[in-house]
């Protein structure tokens, strides 16, 4: 989410220091990013399965982080065999 820094730069630090991180950069983090990670599990008796954790309800965001967002979330689910699966927070559900 930072694109000015080295992608290397992440590999050794703790919690703390990506927590320390991200408060000293805040202003200039990007919300979201077209890159994603892809884990591939192959089973040959298994039926072939992604998981793509998109971008949920977003508001109060400039056209163009709402652009991207758009553009994520239907190139994630333009094929046939796609099953979409909304979730909330549980937190959201204990008061």
């Amino acid at each position: 989410m930072s694109p000015h820094v080295e992608s290397s730069t992440f590999l050794d630090k703790s919690y703390t220091q990506l927590k320390e991180f991200m408060e000293q950069e805040k202003g200039r983090m990007k919300k979201f990013e077209k890159n994603k990670i892809c884990i591939d599990i192959e089973d040959p008796e298994a039926t072939d399965l992604a998981f793509v954790d998109l971008p949920g309800l977003i508001q109060n965001e400039s056209p163009e982080t709402i652009n991207l967002v758009r553009s994520l979330v239907e190139s994630n689910i333009e094929k046939d065999n796609t099953i979409i699966l909304v979730t909330i927070p549980a937190s959201g559900m204990l008061h």
